[in-house]
């Protein structure tokens, strides 16, 4: 299984870790981010950047 918010690694693949947690995966993929204008895009980064993931978390609920 391919996943963008996985990390794999090896051959054959071999998952490493999650990036992120199922309740923010789920939310990540509910805002669908990737699909707003640039002007929204921008406006996000300082949240997806963000190191504190409750925060982003947080943030992101705020969209749905």
């Amino acid at each position: 299984m391919f996943h963008h918010t996985i990390l794999q690694f090896g051959n054959p693949c071999n998952v490493i870790k999650k990036r992120f947690n199922d309740e923010l995966i789920e939310i990540m993929e509910k805002v669908k981010w990737w699909d707003r204008s640039i002007e929204e895009i921008n406006n996000l980064i300082p949240i997806l950047t963000s190191s504190d993931l409750e925060k982003v978390k947080e943030e992101l609920s705020k969209l749905l």
